[in-house]
């Protein structure tokens, strides 16, 4: 059985889908390959047909949190707080647009309500489903330079940075050997990225990605500290790398969503 990805919902979706346009791919085929853990996508591909059709070439994710607003272009306050709310959100450079995906759970008896009327193309089921439901906001367009000119190797030397200060701060702590344990066992992991990425930025989407499974087990692990002073103390340690995890991962992605818009440039010309 396939493992269930790990990358954000939007990472995945803004990696395939500029992996598509670039290819001249299928767009529906594209979503299942990059959502193979979600049983219905709404308010999303007919958003990224248009965009497509108004001549983008990419799609970027950012992924914002409350302070730090990451890549997440210029937009009201209601996509701001939707976006950072949802810790992610994919947009387009050219016209200005993002969509923020939000979870919802169904079932046989709610299908319709909870998942919106497009789950009548779905048989039910009595086992509970999961959607992503996608909302589209307004936003202004980003000059493509501020994308394409990010610095991966910067991020990426931050990144090792941190995770080094991190062991130093923190020790053992029990946090190392509480997230060893509830790693999986199989050593072989599905991220869900599409091929023909370049290795440095597949290698710092899975590192980031990696880094945050850690981060989380570990702050889950530091709720049990000792005391508040020390729980307080490896919360920040981790959050600080989480920050860092969190910007290598963004950076990483936009890169690749770059790459596969220059790669489609290419094709068209």
């Amino acid at each position: 059985m396939e493992r269930v990805p790990e990358l954000p919902a939007s990472v995945r979706v803004a990696l395939w889908t500029s992996f598509a346009w670039s290819a001249g791919a299928e767009q529906t085929a594209v979503l299942r390959r990059a959502l193979p853990d979600v049983d219905l996508v709404l308010g999303l591909e007919d958003k990224l047909r248009l965009w497509r059709d108004l001549g983008e070439q990419a799609v970027y994710a950012a992924l914002p949190r409350p302070g730090a607003a990451g890549l997440l272009p210029r937009c009201g306050t209601d996509a701001y707080g939707a976006a950072t709310s949802a810790g992610e959100a994919v947009f387009v450079a050219g016209v200005g647009g993002l969509a923020v995906p939000r979870l919802v759970t169904f079932g046989a008896d709610r299908e319709l309500t909870a998942a919106g009327s497009d789950a009548r193309q779905r048989t039910a089921s009595r086992s509970p489903g999961l959607a992503v439901r996608w909302e589209s906001f307004d936003a202004e367009p980003v000059p493509v330079h501020r994308l394409s000119g990010l610095d991966v190797t910067g991020v990426d030397r931050r990144l090792r940075t941190e995770v080094h200060a991190a062991i130093d701060r923190l020790g053992d702590g029990g946090w190392v050997d509480a997230w060893q344990r509830e790693r999986p066992s199989q050593v072989e992991r599905s991220w869900s990225l599409p091929p023909a990425l370049p290795e440095r930025v597949r290698g710092l989407l899975v590192r980031a990605g990696s880094i945050l499974e850690i981060t989380d087990a570990g702050l889950s692990h530091a709720e049990g500290s000792s005391s508040v002073h020390l729980r307080a103390s490896r919360s920040a340690v981790l959050l600080t790398l989480q920050g860092a995890a969190v910007e290598a991962m963004e950076t990483a992605a936009c890169a690749a969503s770059s790459y596969f818009a220059a790669q489609s440039r290419t094709t068209r010309s």
